[in-house]
């Protein structure tokens, strides 16, 4: 491997097969260095800097730079935490959700420690208004990316050498370049921070193959830097791999929770050719709120944003294909509030600090779980209740696994096989109607959902209008059903334990009983997600449960309704003909009068899930036929009563 010290280049342009690496030294500078440093901050630079390196920064100065410099009292746990070890000079790996204040962990240290700290982000478009704000509270930062003209690269060159700043931005690709080695040659670098660190891993949902020069990078200085590695999104897998690719030596490792619990969850299944219409009109309902529609490919994104344009929405476009000057004009658009909405491909928001994002809608299903939570996590900063919506269907999947196959430069065969493993993940969330969604994402980034029977702000733990659960409506189980959720799941798994005849029992079904509190089989029946063969199989001890507040130590079985005479063979031989245990025992449900059909005019034909069903449609078709001539059902059913007998 060739290798290139900040001192020069060999005549073709790099370093000889042979030369050693040349090291960075790490020089003290002192604050009087400085040219036009801040006073406040001057004179912690001179308390750290006095003695050098060999006296470390303490954590008290640390607090000192949190209050006079950024306008703080104190730092929330994870922050403070994370400081702590940087002062003590321990390398970090904080994954901390959006909002959660990471770049403070990084910033604080940069002014407290002396020197330049030096930030490594794949967010170029980004870094002059991250650099502006730092600006605005009397800080000395910086950027270099090629968004410069050559001119005025040289001339931030020439300002790294003399020492004048203290937080300089860089892509990753910048850290080999031997102008700028030679422009940080003889600076005191005590922090490289690592943002968005989830790009280094190939386990994780954006690998970018630049992110692997840092740790070449890092291996350079004589005195090594402390490393801090930050991002929003990493399962363990992914954790354990930036870990090692950094090359991060002893790390404290802080996650925090993943739950956002401000945010509703809403994936509703959704053709392409109903969206436009759909986000049309969710915007002009919404009015002024802000909002972001995010579109997985650059067309969708035009397509959506000319619906609402010509719909008279306020809406901006972000997309990569658009020039730096329209990228910048729509993001001030969306910040300033001109553009109540913006629709964008998954790039928009990283690094964009607008609190009052009031709905996010992902417009097909994303890329991956780790895609999906970013995005919805653009939503809600400021704390207050916000909605999230994903529109889906099986289609998306053909997308995202075309995208996987096409890959990014330089991806390999197992990298694309990665990212075609996350697309199905992301089918798995959606098609999953019983798990609380909450606990979907925690379980996926590793951590342990609460056992408190569901969030009650998603589709699958509250009862969504239109297909929507919105966060100011938000449910979740009462302290008394929440301990009736626990007795009913220990109960049924007793059941289970034992050899009981089978039936699938699922979250929502045990939501919903805590919720109606059932007192005999026909209300029981018809609770969301109960069916048929489940009461069969739990049904007197869930009665029991209720009833008595606790788990009893016996219970008489249940007598089953027989299926009614009216029902011809061909009716019960359609029903088996499904092929499905829970479509068989839905259908039987239905057919036993114990769901009530819906009040819709539509014909059936017409319904969205009706579309979505599939091979089954047929088969679905007869039995529905079937119904309708014993007069168990309307003759219209409305969607509830023909989602169970398509679906199950």
């Amino acid at each position: 491997m060739r290798r290139v010290g900040a001192g020069g280049r060999s005549a073709n342009g790099s370093g000889s097969d042979d030369a050693k690496k040349e090291k960075l030294p790490y020089l003290r500078k002192d604050a009087s260095d400085r040219k036009g440093q801040p006073k406040s901050a001057t004179t912690i630079m001179l308390q750290t800097n006095k003695q050098g390196r060999e006296r470390m920064s303490t954590f008290e100065q640390a607090k000192e730079v949190l209050k006079r410099c950024f306008g703080h009292d104190g730092f929330r746990p994870e922050q403070e935490r994370a400081i702590r070890s940087i002062m003590g000079k321990r390398d970090v790996l904080a994954v901390m959700s959006t909002g959660a204040g990471k770049s403070l962990i990084y910033q604080v240290p940069a002014v407290a420690l002396g020197g330049t700290s030096i930030v490594v982000s794949p967010l170029v478009s980004l870094m002059s208004d991250q650099v502006g704000k730092l600006v605005e509270l009397g800080l000395h930062p910086a950027f270099l990316n090629n968004t410069l003209s050559l001119r005025a690269q040289e001339k931030v060159r020439n300002r790294i050498k003399s020492g004048e700043f203290q937080i300089l931005y860089v892509a990753p690709e910048r850290l080999s370049n031997p102008a700028f080695l030679s422009a940080i040659g003889n600076l005191t670098i005590p922090l490289v921070a690592v943002d968005e660190a989830h790009c280094i891993s190939e386990w994780g949902h954006d690998f970018r193959g630049d992110y692997r020069e840092i740790s070449a990078f890092i291996e350079r200085f004589d005195r090594r830097p402390t490393v801090v590695a930050l991002t929003a999104t990493a399962t363990p897998r992914v954790r354990k791999d930036i870990a090692r690719s950094l090359g991060l030596q002893n790390p404290l490792e802080i996650v925090s929770s993943f739950d956002r619990a401000n945010l509703s969850l809403s994936v509703a299944h959704m053709p392409h050719d109903e969206r436009e219409s759909w986000c049309v009109r969710t915007a002009r309902s919404r009015g002024s709120e802000c909002g972001i529609f995010y579109c997985v490919t650059i067309s969708e994104t035009e397509r959506i944003h000319g619906a609402l344009k010509r719909a008279g929405v306020p809406a901006a476009l972000y997309h990569g294909k658009l020039s730096n000057d329209a990228k910048r004009a729509a993001q001030e658009a969306f910040m300033s509030g001109r553009a109540s909405a913006m629709v964008a491909t998954s790039g928009f928001g990283m690094g964009i600090d607008k609190p009052d994002v009031r709905y996010v809608v992902c417009c097909g299903m994303p890329l991956s779980v780790e895609s999906y939570y970013q995005q919805i996590g653009r939503a809600g900063r400021d704390g207050k209740p916000a909605d999230t919506i994903m529109l889906w269907d099986e289609q998306d999947l053909q997308t995202a696994l075309f995208m996987a196959e096409a890959g990014g430069e330089g991806q390999n065969d197992p990298q694309r096989s990665r990212q075609k493993g996350l697309a199905f993940d992301m089918r798995d969330f959606c098609r999953d109607e019983d798990t609380c969604r909450r606990d979907l994402i925690l379980r996926y980034f590793g951590e342990k959902p609460p056992d408190d029977g569901g969030c009650g702000r998603c589709d699958n733990c509250a009862v969504p209008i239109d297909g929507i659960v919105r966060a100011e409506d938000a449910r979740p189980l009462t302290d008394d059903e929440r301990d009736l959720f626990a007795s009913l799941k220990s109960a049924c798994a007793t059941v289970a334990e034992g050899g009981g005849a089978g039936g699938a029992l699922t979250e929502r079904a045990l939501r919903g009983i805590c919720r109606k509190k059932p007192g005999n089989l026909e209300q029981l029946l018809k609770v969301d997600g109960m069916t048929a063969k489940a009461a069969q199989t739990y049904g007197a001890q869930i009665l029991a449960v209720v009833e008595t507040d606790g788990i009893p130590a016996s219970v008489k079985p249940l007598e089953m309704p027989e299926m009614p005479e009216e029902l011809s063979g061909a009716l019960v031989a359609t029903i088996r003909a499904l092929g499905s245990e829970a479509r068989r025992a839905v259908v039987l449900k239905v057919a036993c009068g114990k769901s009530e059909p819906g009040a819709k005019a539509d014909p059936y034909e017409s319904l969205p899930c009706w579309r979505s069903a599939g091979p089954d449609r047929s088969k679905a078709k007869h039995a529905l036929d079937a119904l309708i001539a014993c007069g168990i059902v309307g003759q219209k059913p409305g969607e509830k009563c023909l989602r169970v007998v398509v679906r199950g």
